[in-house]
């Protein structure tokens, strides 16, 4: 879908039919569609066919006509999740979940000809059960960065960095398992203040080989670093509430940090779970929980599945020096999709349902 007033108004049109339709609603990983910041008619999108291939679609024309190429070549290789962005140069870069004879890693692949052709993937993480949920970010010096989820009980919130355009990488932990999970569903922001990390903590999970126990009680928390992703500090627990985080995005500008995430509590309860919304002014130190609901006519999820319906994603956008948030989620258990707008910072919010 496409706007060219700011969200007010839409239209349509297909893509590519037939991506894959066994994905479960939490594999619907938001972070999978860029423009490129040298020409704004060119636009991407990642996705995956029914095979779990990885492919990029690509218009030169804002949207009207698409074309799709593959990512991933290498033979009896599958992908879970995966993030695209573009690099100020117009580069496009992709980091995906990578599945290798039941092994998963976390790999890299760039394309310098607009989507057309892709270069053989890097390797960012080799260890198994590493990759899960990847969010990208890049910099003004095109340092590139990803958060993700390495799940076995000695990994947790990963964060890696390239300085070479993704032909190197460098991993480091950011918050650790011990015992219980700590990091998935992270989302990623990068500014001139710092880089800064939302991500799901939950509490009293127990970690197991390849994945982890699911009882969706836990906090969204921030983790930032202000040295390009040395070192990480300053934890931050954005909502005290339980069962929050377990879907979140990230938006940053300078010292400002929003992330919208969900209310998930008890599977089949509607009241339960809701998109919620917080802002912190300071670089993340602490934040202020705007309300329950992004607005009182929000669209609630209604099925066992709940909460991985909404899938939000959110950037920020300053056009004429007039800063915007821009966000997007699947309401009403996907039944619609919601576009809202804001220009205060996330105090108020303008809203349009688009039905898919």
């Amino acid at each position: 879908m496409k706007s060219t007033d700011g969200g007010n108004n839409w239209t349509s049109g297909v893509v590519k039919q037939n991506i894959s339709p066994s994905s479960e609603p939490v594999q619907l990983y938001p972070q999978t569609i860029a423009a490129d910041p040298t020409n704004t008619n060119r636009i991407y999108i990642s996705y995956l066919d029914t095979s779990n291939n990885l492919y990029c679609a690509l218009s030169s024309d804002g949207g009207n006509t698409w074309s799709s190429s593959r990512v991933e070549n290498t033979a009896n290789v599958t992908v879970l999740g995966h993030a695209i962005i573009t690099g100020l140069n117009g580069a496009v870069y992709v980091a995906y979940t990578a599945v290798v004879g039941g092994l998963t890693n976390l790999r890299f692949s760039s394309s310098t000809d607009n989507g057309v052709t892709w270069n053989s993937p890097v390797t960012v993480d080799a260890n198994n059960g590493a990759g899960y949920y990847p969010s990208m970010a890049i910099d003004s010096a095109n340092y590139l960065y990803v958060s993700y989820y390495y799940a076995q009980t000695t990994g947790g919130l990963m964060f890696a960095k390239s300085t070479s355009s993704g032909a190197g990488w460098s991993t480091t932990p950011v918050k650790t398992n011990d015992g219980t999970v700590s990091g998935p569903f992270s989302s990623i922001a990068v500014t001139t203040n710092g880089i800064y990390i939302a991500f799901y903590n939950p509490r009293g999970y127990t970690v197991i080989a390849g994945g982890y126990t699911e009882n969706k009680d836990g906090t969204v928390q921030l983790i930032s670093s202000i040295d390009t992703g040395v070192s990480f500090s300053n934890l931050v627990t954005i909502d005290s509430n339980t069962y929050t985080g377990r879907a979140t995005a990230i938006a940053a500008s300078g010292s400002s940090v929003y992330v919208a995430y969900g209310l998930y509590k008890d599977e089949g309860a509607a009241t339960d779970n809701r998109l919620k919304f917080a802002s912190s002014s300071n670089g993340g130190l602490n934040f202020t929980v705007r309300s329950a609901e992004l607005t009182t006519g929000l669209a609630v999820t209604n099925n066992k599945s709940g909460l991985n319906y909404l899938s939000p994603a959110m950037v920020f956008y300053s056009p004429n020096g007039i800063g915007k948030l821009y966000l997007v989620y699947a309401g009403d258990s996907g039944a619609n999709i919601v576009f809202k707008t804001s220009t205060d910072g996330g105090t108020n919010w303008g809203s349009v349902s688009l039905t898919p």
